[in-house]
């Protein structure tokens, strides 16, 4: 026998599988997520892995994602992602990406040491594909919080109004804007918020 017809007589490669992992009830596709092919879009670290599972795009080529400050984003780029939130929301995926970092966040794996900063990366990652996933052409804004710190009363702040993100009542209720209502993962039908209750906004320096 050839070498040729020697090589083409072997048989397939198996397909590469994901690692084992200790049984865990609460995460029953442990294994999957660290799966050497992608079994989702989430395990997908370019945009070559993350076009086959969008099944092309209607405007050409997925195009890298350009994250904005959000009140700098464009009329329509931002009703375009506030769109794609509520999409997410009807479909219950926004619910268990959240349910995701509250879990995360019980068990002090996210928050309680050096895996804050990586973790929420990866996590910022998926949420953004799940966003794409509805909407190709948007990106995840982000907030530049020393532009509020730069204000005499940061809590002032037009991104807390009713144009922007919504305007809480004075039981800390989300009563405006295109997020209210908004039934939380606690069961509550409005978003709660206390603007300038705690915490404090980046500074320049």
């Amino acid at each position: 026998m050839s070498d040729n017809a020697a090589r083409n007589s072997l048989p397939p490669p198996n397909p590469p599988l994901p690692p084992g992992g200790p049984p865990n009830p609460n995460i029953p596709n442990l294994a999957a997520n660290f799966a050497a092919v992608p079994a989702t879009p989430y395990q997908c670290m370019d945009l070559g892995c993350l076009c086959r599972f969008m099944g092309g795009c209607p405007n050409g080529p997925l195009q890298r994602a350009v994250r904005t400050e959000y009140r700098l984003m464009t009329e329509d780029q931002r009703q375009r992602y506030h769109n794609a939130l509520l999409q997410m929301k009807r479909d219950g995926l926004f619910d268990q990406i959240a349910s995701v970092h509250t879990t995360a966040v019980q068990t002090g794996s996210a928050h309680g040491g050096p895996a804050f900063h990586p973790w929420h990366r990866e996590y910022l990652k998926r949420y953004e594909f799940a966003l794409r996933m509805v909407d190709p052409s948007i990106a995840l804004p982000y907030w530049d919080s020393t532009l509020d710190g730069a204000l005499p009363t940061p809590a002032d702040s037009i991104l807390f109004s009713q144009e922007l993100m919504g305007q809480a009542d004075s039981n800390g209720q989300l009563r405006s804007g295109r997020f209210a209502p908004w039934r939380t993962l606690e069961g509550n039908p409005f978003i709660t918020r206390f603007v300038g209750s705690g915490g404090a906004c980046y500074q320049e320096s």
